[in-house]
């Protein structure tokens, strides 16, 4: 889940940029998508493949138009 937060007010829709990248740095283009958080809120799914690469690998929620982001990483293991 990936959360907007407004300086003041309840937060609306936003449209943030949801990028995976593996092990080796490169972008997953068919894990990466636009969505979007509605009420400031995003919960989405990386349907990884079992023959997905096994290491850690980069998740970046970016919200568009104000251009903040937040990355976590992830350990792939089989």
């Amino acid at each position: 889940a990936a959360a907007v937060s407004v300086g003041d007010g309840a937060p609306g829709d936003h449209v943030v940029r949801v990028e995976v990248r593996g092990p080796d740095g490169a972008l997953r283009a068919g894990y990466s998508r636009n969505a979007l958080a509605v009420r400031g809120r995003y919960d989405g799914v990386v349907p990884l493949a079992l023959n997905d690469a096994e290491g850690v690998w980069t998740l970046t929620v970016r919200e568009v138009a104000g251009k903040v982001s937040r990355t976590v990483r992830f350990d792939v293991t089989n």
